[in-house]
């Protein structure tokens, strides 16, 4: 064989050796997502995670906020793309499923399953912003690149060296970042000092007149007259039980209603969970506002704007709207009433619940039989 013969096959064979090289050093291509809204043109910026109305990208790993149209809210965590659908973990991890009581799922949706997405705005009072999706379409491609966001091993106390995950959250002013310990998530803030372990107050205290909210004491129960602000937990079990007569004027009642209480959908109601129970009244329960948070009230109860809690058992009269996951008794609303359970008497202009067993009596109310103007009634089973 001719010396250039020998010269061109080895040349050959070395540029296919460093093309198959080049090949595996590469990244894979993975599945990436990107939204924008309807009529708008992709502007390539330096952060692609960032909402924005020219172009954003869905990351794995990153954690969202997300609301379904069938009512349910998740704060979710992307774990994989595929064409045409989308992935989420329903909490970080196990550790959080396990805090709350659930399990870790997963969950796998269209992009038009979803329809709303919230971006946290304030950390202090909990205000959001929301983006509607039905305004945006999405994109499936393959590429190197927004594909993941990296979950960093970061050791996060001094003089500890335990490394926790730290997972991108996103917010209305970008990329945040929370960590997971004991089953609680945290906002990631750089190294801390490391907290010293805390000896919890088990002991059962009583009273029987008290101002609430009880700062300056650890009261588990007050038997008698409660007065004050708002009825919350300020001792080591994170619970309070009223029983007697319970006097609130300053509580979240006021500003329900700019957060559309009474405004949400059914669907988002029907869907709700009873969450630990954290403040128990029992008696009467005079709120000027309204009782809105993990609460069962049972008796007589007053208020003046919005209630939101849940369990309602006994009479209840509310000036404005009356959200609650179980109801059992009477339950007068100026406006609107919406239970997921409910068993007595709903009467409001709009009453609706899912499980009910009763009267309704309004403009218009709706149960799992039927929907009827002026009255409407279910006594058989479900």
């Amino acid at each position: 064989m001719p010396h250039y013969m020998i010269f061109r096959s080895a040349g050959i064979i070395i540029i296919h050796i460093l093309i198959v090289q080049f090949v595996k050093g590469q990244s894979p291509l993975q599945w990436t997502a990107l939204v924008q809204k309807k009529g708008k043109n992709l502007v390539l910026r330096e952060n692609m995670a960032e909402v924005n109305d020219n172009g954003f990208y869905l990351y794995r790993n990153c954690i969202y906020d997300l609301r379904l149209k069938s009512g349910e809210r998740y704060q979710a965590r992307l774990a994989d793309i595929r064409p045409d659908s989308l992935f989420f973990l329903s909490h970080v991890n196990e550790a959080v499923a396990q805090r709350e009581g659930v399990r870790l799922d997963t969950l796998a949706l269209s992009f038009t399953d979803i329809s709303k997405l919230f971006l946290l705005a304030d950390r202090i009072i909990g205000l959001y912003s929301n983006i509607d999706l039905g305004r945006y379409t999405i994109s499936f491609q393959q590429d190197t690149a927004h594909a993941a966001a990296i979950i960093k091993k970061v050791p996060v106390f001094y003089g500890d060296s335990t490394l926790y995950e730290i997972y991108p959250y996103l917010t209305k002013v970008g990329i945040d970042r929370v960590y997971e310990k004991g089953g609680k998530t945290y906002y990631y803030e750089g190294m801390l000092p490391n907290p010293n372990a805390r000896v919890y107050d088990t002991v059962y205290r009583k009273k029987a007149v008290w101002f609430i909210p009880p700062f300056d004491t650890n009261v588990d129960e007050i038997k008698g007259l409660a007065l004050g602000f708002a009825a919350l937990p300020a001792n080591d079990k994170k619970t309070l039980k009223v029983k007697g007569l319970c006097i609130e004027v300053l509580t979240m009642g006021y500003f329900a209603p700019l957060f559309g209480g009474f405004l949400q959908k059914d669907a988002f109601v029907y869907n709700k969970e009873i969450n630990p129970t954290e403040v128990t009244k029992k008696g009467w329960n005079i709120n000027v506002s309204g009782a809105v948070g993990d609460e069962e009230i049972s008796g007589l109860y007053t208020a003046g704007i919005t209630t939101m809690v849940n369990k309602l058992e006994g009479f209840a009269f509310t000036g404005l709207n009356t959200i609650a996951v179980e109801m059992k008794g009477v339950c007068i609303s100026g406006l609107r009433n919406q239970c997921k359970r409910a068993r007595g008497v709903q009467i409001a202009l709009f009453n609706s619940s899912k499980d009910f067993k009763g009267i309704q009596i309004g403009l218009w109310n709706k149960n799992q039989k039927r929907s009827l103007p002026f009255i409407n009634w279910n006594f058989g089973a479900r």
